[in-house]
């Protein structure tokens, strides 16, 4: 049996486009529609092994709000975003609700069927760009919850090594020796599991 692959995307010109892209695929069938709710009303059996490319900002329907959905009406569906919003919030939501993938619409033919082909054989396709934003939202986080464990003179003693002060003018500045500046130093790098004083003034500026 051919393997089923769907667009849903209120954009005609797209629709063909990928109809264009993927007509040499005799061991694929595609089939495009302009909405979810035009899918969902289509012949497709709920029961058939189908990989969805879904667009998000459609004209009257939000494909984030329909992956629901559309998992509890097809069992056996593997939704991947199909956008050009590289909002990181939308790509964290899309795997929220239920997606296993994203894909910008600024591809090329040759990306398009590469993604294709790993969804095929049991993979999921992330968007370079989206993969790098992913990356960056889980450093800024692991990056707050380390941020939290800081207290108030260690932000502060934080700030003026993200200055240039030397340990003597920090201790001169906060009021304490500078075997005390050396032990806040260390405590910071633990808190920040860092091992450097560059590494935590980096650490410093992201959190600006």
């Amino acid at each position: 049996m051919k393997d089923f692959v769907v667009l849903i995307d209120d954009d005609k010109d797209v629709r063909v486009f990928m109809k264009e892209i993927l007509k040499d695929e005799i061991d694929l069938k595609f089939e495009s529609f302009e909405s979810v709710k035009s899918f969902m009303c289509s012949e497709i059996p709920p029961t058939i092994k189908i990989y969805l490319l879904l667009d998000i900002y459609m004209t009257n329907e939000n494909g984030l709000e329909e992956i629901k959905n559309i998992l509890n009406s097809y069992h056996n569906i593997e939704i991947t975003m199909f956008s050009s919003s590289e909002d990181y919030s939308s790509l964290i939501e899309s795997f929220k609700n239920g997606a296993v993938g994203y894909i910008l619409k600024t591809f090329d033919t040759k990306e398009m069927k590469s993604s294709i082909d790993i969804l095929r054989n049991g993979g999921a396709f992330l968007s370079p760009k989206m993969a790098k934003k992913l990356i960056q939202g889980f450093t800024r986080k692991k990056i707050n919850n380390s941020s939290k464990k800081l207290t108030e003179k260690e932000f502060e003693l934080l700030e003026l090594l993200s200055k240039g002060n030397s340990y003597q003018e920090i201790s001169e500045i906060i009021g304490i020796s500078i075997n005390g500046v050396r032990a806040r130093v260390k405590r910071i790098y633990r808190k920040l599991h860092v091992n450097n004083k560059a590494s935590a003034i980096q650490y410093y500026f992201n959190l600006r």
